[in-house]
């Protein structure tokens, strides 16, 4: 809510505590310290990145659009064409996720992980390591292109951002920008911008930008073209793609 209200968050912008600390086990594996001085150290962490958090805006931001549409019959990409031809001085590389090209986690042990994603790569391989974490790495932005499947995202691109785990192991995205365009038949939009927050911006460390999700509510297939209004934000949505990108200033 407070980002449809025009608040940007940098990225991972909270600390969550369990009440067990549990949650802090796997930051143990890299402190080597006990659960409550991980902890700790995670809001200290924190109070320095927001004190030292400064950006610029991006004058030719590089942005990656994930989908896995079938670009006939697909209300979502259709409205993210109309956003598209009213970008500026944006340069565009667009990626299929086809069914079946990309293997979702299997849950490597945390050092196998590691190890794999030192290298920018991830122990299944596929299109994940040969044509996304390339893009992902070049990308100032990324464009989550999100049909409303059951108030869930759909599974390959599900499984996108499962697999991003290995290069997050040694890339942080602190830099990079998320958006998406969420089509849904009746409701739940909402839904899906919560968990490509949590997942991303929250866990992933992610940028979010303000205003970072264009919703429209569509059912059967040219339904998008129909209310006029879906042009109107289309307009609106790409200035916030042209005004809002941003770039860390390391300080």
């Amino acid at each position: 809510m407070l980002n449809q209200k025009g608040c940007k968050f940098m990225g991972r912008p909270m600390v969550e505590a369990t009440k067990s600390l549990n949650n802090f086990k796997t930051l143990q594996k890299v402190y080597n310290d006990t659960l409550e001085n991980v902890c700790l150290k995670a809001c200290e962490n924190l109070a320095k990145r927001f004190n030292n958090y400064t950006t610029t805006t991006l004058l030719n931001p590089n942005l990656l659009v994930l989908h896995a549409s079938n670009y006939e019959t697909s209300n979502t990409l259709a409205l993210w064409h109309m956003v598209q031809k009213n970008l500026c001085n944006v340069n565009i590389n667009t990626i299929h996720i086809e069914n079946g090209t990309v293997r979702d986690c299997k849950g490597c042990p945390y050092k196998t992980c590691s190890h794999y994603g030192k290298q920018n790569q991830c122990f299944y391989g596929g299109i994940m390591v040969e044509e996304i974490y390339p893009a992902v790495l070049d990308a100032d932005a990324i464009m989550f292109i999100c049909p409303n499947y059951n108030d869930g995202i759909s599974a390959n691109l599900c499984a996108v951002i499962n697999r991003l785990t290995a290069l997050f192991r040694q890339t942080k995205f602190y830099d990079k920008n998320i958006l998406g365009i969420i089509v849904s038949g009746s409701s739940g939009g909402d839904a899906i911008a919560k968990q490509l927050i949590s997942a991303l911006n929250c866990n992933k460390t992610f940028q979010l930008p303000p205003n970072a999700f264009l919703f429209a509510t569509a059912n059967d297939y040219g339904d998008i073209y129909k209310d006029k209004i879906n042009e109107i934000n289309a307009l609106r949505f790409a200035d916030t793609i042209n005004n809002n990108l941003s770039k860390i200033i390391k300080k």
